[in-house]
């Protein structure tokens, strides 16, 4: 190593602290500016560059000159569920940051499709001048940090490379290269089938919402097309049904409680529904009407021992659905005796107590 690179060496080992907090300064104002955006990641995570690591850089190249021709000192990686926020997050970038188009790659368009390799966007950053004005950032005014913006997916392609260590063609075995090819052709495939899927299940939650928001029918209030039960109808249903909502604003005012969770839906409360001969949003819309007063007196016989404040003073907090919880407790206690309402209660995935089992058992 030549005196220019020891001198650099030294300088960034008295630097680093800076750099480092560089680089923690960039991730956090990207999770701002995201979060503004309304842009969900997987992750981000930031690093600085080691001593050693510089040692190794400066003395394999060995045509740096001072430490600002390094631009990968402080790094930022996004990593993101679906292919697509990589392009969502790289007009953030470019409209809050000064890019050093240079040294900036968009791996997508550089790469020849014919050859090994998968995609990633990789972004070479200053503070833009406005931003570098103000106190805080100030301290960081002309320094370059590199920003990697990935989904899943190409991470977990650019890792098992760099776990391998082979980042060409050339350096592949032949008989091998092949693979890897078509394993990155696959990992492209998927990237768009989990876009498709996403924009699938969005447009399905469209579409229940249209029909839960027709008018109830002249025979059975069923909708207009038949929906069956699942998380997405079941969550649109408790969220859009006029009778549900009546509902569950009765519970809670019986109750003098407050919606104070947002709102849930898991698999045991679809289970319950069709454990109870309930598929389809019709038949459950037709449940909730048949059995909308039983419903009310579920509410008031609960508000008398109800504890409506907890030890603070605060209003216990309820979520919306509460009276499709309520329904089916009555349509257990409509099963048959005893015998019949345990077992419901035991498969409901309900906390059972001695006293809701009584309570069910005289109910009618």
């Amino acid at each position: 190593m030549d005196s220019n690179e020891s001198n650099l060496v030294e300088e960034y080992e008295v630097e680093r602290d800076k750099y480092q907090s560089f680089a923690n300064t960039v991730d956090n104002l990207l999770v701002r500016l995201l979060a503004s955006e309304g842009i969900t990641v997987h992750s981000v995570g930031h690093r600085c560059k080691t001593v050693n690591s510089l040692r190794g850089k400066v003395e394999k190249k060995r045509s740096y000159e001072t430490l600002s021709q390094i631009t990968d000192l402080a790094g930022v990686r996004l990593i993101t569920h679906y292919e697509d926020d990589v392009h969502k997050i790289a007009q953030v970038v470019e409209s809050e940051f000064f890019i050093d188009k240079v040294n900036s790659i968009d791996k997508g368009k550089a790469l020849d499709p014919e050859k090994f390799g998968y995609l990633s966007l990789h972004y070479v950053v200053s503070l833009s001048d406005d931003r570098a004005a103000l106190k805080e950032y100030s301290a960081f005014r002309g320094m370059k940090a590199e920003i990697q913006v990935r989904s899943i997916l190409q991470h977990t392609w650019a890792e098992i490379e760099h776990d391998t260590g082979y980042k060409s063609n050339i350096e592949i075995p032949k008989h091998i290269r092949r693979r890897f090819s078509r394993l990155a052709g696959l990992l492209e495939l998927a990237d768009q089938e989990f876009i498709g899927i996403r924009d699938a299940l969005a447009a399905y939650s469209d579409t229940v919402a249209v029909e839960v928001e027709k008018p109830i029918g002249v025979v059975g209030g069923v909708p207009a097309q038949e929906v069956s039960l699942d998380k997405i109808s079941l969550a649109r249903f408790i969220e859009l049904d006029p009778l549900v909502i009546t509902l569950d604003d009765y519970i809670v005012n019986a109750l003098s409680a407050e919606f104070s969770y947002g709102l849930r839906v898991e698999a045991k409360d679809i289970s319950r529904l069709q454990m109870l001969g309930i598929n389809a949003l019709g038949e459950l819309r037709s449940a909730m009407a048949e059995n909308q007063e039983f419903i009310k007196r579920r509410a008031d016989d609960a508000a008398i021992e109800f504890l409506s404040f907890d030890s603070d003073g605060n209003k216990i907090g309820i979520a919306r659905g509460v009276s499709v919880l309520y329904l089916t407790q009555i349509l257990i206690a409509k099963s048959g005796g005893e015998q019949k309402i345990r077992e419901l209660l035991g498969r409901s995935g309900l906390y059972v107590t001695e006293k809701l089992v009584n309570y069910l058992v005289d109910f009618f």
